[in-house]
């Protein structure tokens, strides 16, 4: 039986983390790698990592240490970044099924923009952190999904859910790290790898691994999986 059988009635909301899910590749990581003063970036991310800081005070500090323009990166991003090849026809799937999507990123506008737009996929809503670049090849980060209560991450992807459930009988939760915790742990269903599938196997959540997907696809709306 399909997953999506249980629920043909209600209304249905697909959220989608975009680094290592959308993109198969972290692109927020490539653009420090290339474009940030390395040393710098990996002390922050360090901290980052173990709980010293969250997202959005690792950001403010990092951003200091990146130099580049808007065109720049955009020409990066198109040439070493892209969109996990079975999302195309699993967003279709969707939108047939009368579903709606969005994405909700921890990561940075201006790449997600060109990425999408590069496959004709700019319809889909996403939620980010905003890059604002200086005439001096500066940039600034702001954050215009941050949450008051907790200002941990840039973008509290929780509050965006929530927001949300109000509209949807039903959300299914797409991701595979750290900040998809807070909102797969309130999701209906979720498709996780990496850290976020190990966080919520063998829980009482409805939680579905995935390679890609294709995997989410044939699970969510074949019932291709062990139950």
């Amino acid at each position: 039986m399909e997953v999506i059988s249980k629920w043909d009635d209600e209304k249905t909301l697909v959220v989608c983390d975009f680094d290592g899910t959308l993109s198969p590749r972290d692109m927020g990581y490539s653009i420090l790698e290339r474009f940030s003063m390395r040393n710098e970036w990996e002390r922050i991310d360090n901290d980052y990592k173990k709980g010293f800081i969250g997202s959005r005070e690792a950001y403010q500090k990092v951003a200091p240490t990146l130099r580049a323009t808007r065109r720049e990166i955009i020409e990066y991003v198109l040439c070493y970044g892209g969109i996990d090849p079975h999302f195309e026809s699993f967003y279709r799937r969707s939108f047939n099924s009368g579903h709606d999507l969005i994405i909700l990123s921890d990561g940075l506008d201006v790449y997600i923009e060109a990425m999408l737009s590069r496959c004709d996929l700019v319809g889909i809503r996403y939620y980010a952190n905003k890059v604002v670049f200086g005439d001096d090849g500066s940039l600034s980060i702001e954050f215009p999904y941050s949450s008051k209560n907790c200002g941990k991450c840039g973008n509290c992807k929780l509050s965006t859910l929530k927001k949300h459930r109000r509209s949807y009988a039903r959300i299914v939760y797409v991701g595979d790290g750290h900040s998809d915790f807070c909102p797969a742990g309130e999701a209906d269903v979720i498709f996780g790898k990496g850290l976020l599938y190990e966080r919520f196997s063998g829980t009482e959540k409805e939680c579905y691994y995935y390679d890609d997907f294709s995997d989410v696809e044939n699970i969510l709306y074949n019932g291709d999986h062990q139950d």
